[in-house]
């Protein structure tokens, strides 16, 4: 099948295009690059940069014919929304009007929507929250996402075509950056890991529902492969972590005794979010197939075979390279990243990802 994934060089967006390739689909990718990057696009998608706002979508979307749009793209940080609600809206809103417009004009008969769970729902009655749930958003970020379900709702509607909508929860895996807003698990190891102190903003009681990013591209390629799957499905775990559990996880894993450090809690963010997703498996087929192995417990645990030092599964999930934040390869006594060329050392059994501490790299001939 012919996919169009737009975001597809983004975090998420490139798991979910390495999925679908792995399922035989032939996949184009829509990317302004903003945030993405051009290396995590396999050689085997056709990535075109273009801005979803820019005239020249019609003609990737008409060149492209796809079956199905998977619909990634987006500004996804609360943060910036609350100062900058224009340049949310802009993104999230317009971005996908002008994108179903295109459909549109393509004739596209599917779109699948990648929305936010937590930041749609707010602070809910229900915990798990289903689906039916009324939506309170709490920010700008919240309020974007929630009307372009109700824009894709809409195009559904008046041009016969069929949309369905994944409210995702809190996403983190390989490619996460640590540097961003978002993905307070890839935040905190990369801290933790260079000796760095951690922040956590309020007093830490707020709870996530933490989905492993692998879990999310199956998710979505179950929902290309479902032609008749319509509506709204929640994709989560079900199970509710704090932020201040999850630093002391993480923090024992490193084997670092410090206290995180706390500052105000930020403005749009909601207290606790836990989804049910119930329909996700009655609709899909689907349910979280890694909630004891790689939630956020075990992410950072190095474990001991032998005499030799591994870095275990878990780990090799969420770490990516500080120079460059793209993939690694793993060694008894290194770590490595292929895009930038630099080795970083593994030490009494703890990556040390420093730039400063890396080495020059070449690939054996």
């Amino acid at each position: 099948m012919r996919v169009l994934v737009t975001g597809g060089a983004g975090f998420v967006g490139s798991h979910v295009v390495d999925r679908l390739l792995a399922a035989s689909h032939s996949v184009d990718v829509v990317d302004n690059l903003a945030t993405g990057r051009r290396e995590r696009v396999p050689a085997a998608a056709r990535l075109h940069v273009c801005d979803l706002r820019d005239a020249r979508l019609d003609s990737v979307l008409a060149a492209a014919r796809p079956a199905v749009v998977v619909h990634v793209a987006a500004q996804a940080a609360v943060s910036r929304s609350v100062a900058d609600p224009r340049f949310d809206a802009s993104v999230n809103v317009l971005g996908t009007i002008a994108l179903l417009e295109s459909c549109k004009r393509a004739a596209v008969p599917r779109a699948v929507y990648i929305s936010t769970g937590g930041a749609a729902y707010g602070d809910t009655d229900v915990l798990p929250t289903p689906e039916d749930h009324p939506l309170r958003p709490a920010s700008p970020y919240g309020v974007s996402k929630v009307t372009a379900e109700r824009y894709l709702e809409v195009w559904a509607g008046l041009t016969g075509a069929r949309g369905l909508t994944l409210r995702l929860a809190n996403v983190y895996g390989p490619r996460q950056d640590p540097a961003g807003e978002a993905g307070v698990i890839a935040i905190f190891t990369s801290r933790l890991l260079a000796g760095a102190t951690c922040v956590v903003n309020g007093d830490g009681e707020q709870t996530r529902d933490y989905v492993y990013v692998g879990d999310v591209a199956d998710a979505v390629a179950r929902a290309v492969a479902a032609p008749e799957a319509t509506g709204i499905a929640n994709i989560g775990t079900g199970a509710e972590t704090s932020v201040n559990e999850l630093y002391r996880r993480l923090a024992r894993l490193t084997d670092v005794r410090r206290a995180a450090e706390h500052a105000p809690a930020k403005p749009g963010e909601q207290r606790r979010s836990l989804l049910d997703a119930t329909r996700a498996k009655s609709l899909l087929g689907w349910s979280a197939t890694t909630p004891a192995r790689r939630r956020p417990q075990p992410d950072c645990r190095v474990v001991q075979e032998g005499a030799d030092n591994m870095i275990d599964e878990e780990l090799k999930a969420i770490l990516a390279c500080p120079a460059c934040k793209g993939d690694l390869l793993f060694e008894e006594t290194r770590i490595i990243c292929p895009a930038c060329r630099k080795a970083y050392p593994i030490r009494d059994g703890i990556p040390v990802m420093l730039i400063s501490e890396a080495e020059p790299w070449s690939p054996a001939r």
